[in-house]
């Protein structure tokens, strides 16, 4: 068995808490009040070996907050907390013990051009003092770990955007961190790297226990691989809580205005989507689902088909699972005589219903 595979019921590591945080950047001159604060009084709790994802509008805070728990930004005031401990007034040799706990992957991947993939990997334990055999099996376990074994002696410059995070990540790894802090990771990337980067992340974070914080501002990412997700806007949190349940029912505007560049499911909107679909008539309806029950959506079309005594039909459809809960919408349309019944029967099946 792999070193790796050994890892697989590794116990988690790495809870974080953000007590009060605040972070306020002052001019040269520092005459009282002109500074700019980036964080306002954050309070937020990061679950040991859970992915979380923070997410919000450029300029929101998301990066300060994450370069807080390296303290790469110390705080103004407030306490960043890792397993319980205080590691903000961290310096000196306490600081480079805690920045080995915690590994970082960069937007732009931050490699040096002029060394081997192996040598990016393996640089921070040359100049941490790792032995040299030891060092290089971990090297050759994590260049396993993220495919990239059969390129160990290539250059950056031969690689793909892909491959050269992929380098990142195994960098980040090296040390052996508690808490891995991702900063824009695929915001460079096409989709379809971007979705085999994130199915490495969650693999890191199933088989090694590894905390991720996440910042993003896609909120595919965050449905895609995050278990929890807060929601910065003016360097506050505004919201916070499981992904499936924020997006199901997003509770402040800054949320709610993420979701819709993501989704795009006004009603409006669906109208305009199935406008030039041909249709026998009748009621338009929209089904959505929240992921408070299962969908099955040839039995939902049937069982208004059987209530309704005409046909029902699918105009669009659109579900899929969120942390294994289904979220989305139909959109149907049905002749039936009595259409305050149908909606009625409708709103037995679905979280929501709207008429278009």
């Amino acid at each position: 068995m792999s070193a790796t595979a050994a890892r697989a019921h590794a116990p988690a590591r790495g809870a974080v808490r953000f007590e009060h945080v605040t972070k306020t950047y002052m001019p040269r001159n520092g005459r009282p009040g002109t500074g700019v604060t980036a964080l306002d009084d954050v309070t937020l709790d990061l679950p040991a070996g859970r992915i979380t994802g923070v997410i919000g509008r450029s300029g929101a805070g998301k990066s300060t907050l994450l370069r807080t728990v390296n303290l790469l930004e110390r705080p103004t005031s407030g306490r960043v907390l890792l397993d319980g401990e205080d590691i903000a007034t961290a310096t000196g040799p306490a600081l480079r013990d805690l920045r080995r706990r915690i590994g970082m992957v960069f937007q732009h991947f931050s490699l040096m051009a002029s060394k081997t993939v192996w040598e990016n990997v393996r640089l921070p334990l040359r100049l941490a003092g790792v032995g040299a055999a030891e060092a290089d099996r971990r090297v050759a376990e994590l260049l396993e770990l993220v495919g990239l074994d059969h390129r160990a002696d290539a250059y950056p410059g031969q690689l793909s955007g892909g491959q050269k995070q992929r380098v990142g990540i195994a960098r980040a790894l090296v040390q052996d961190p508690e808490i891995l802090l991702c900063d824009e990771a695929t915001s460079a990337l096409d989709p379809e790297t971007t979705h085999s980067i994130l199915a490495l992340l969650r693999r890191i974070n199933r088989e090694r226990g590894v905390t991720v914080l996440l910042i993003t501002h896609e909120m595919g990412v965050i449905q895609e691989i995050c278990d929890e997700v807060a929601v910065i806007d003016g360097g506050r949190v505004v919201e916070h809580g499981p992904v499936w349940r924020v997006l199901s029912a997003p509770a402040h505007g800054t949320t709610r205005a993420l979701l819709h560049s993501f989704r795009r499911n006004s009603a409006e909107e669906l109208e305009a989507e199935v406008a030039d679909v041909e249709h026998g008539g009748g009621a338009r309806l929209v089904l959505r689902f929240d992921g408070l029950r299962p969908v099955d959506v040839a039995a939902v079309v049937a069982h208004l088909q059987h209530d309704a005594g005409s046909p029902v039909q699918l105009l669009a459809s659109s579900v899929s699972p969120v942390q294994g809960r289904p979220q989305g919408h139909l959109v149907l349309a049905a002749q039936a005589p009595d259409a305050g019944a149908l909606l009625e029967r409708a709103r037995a099946v679905a979280d929501r219903v709207e008429v278009l």
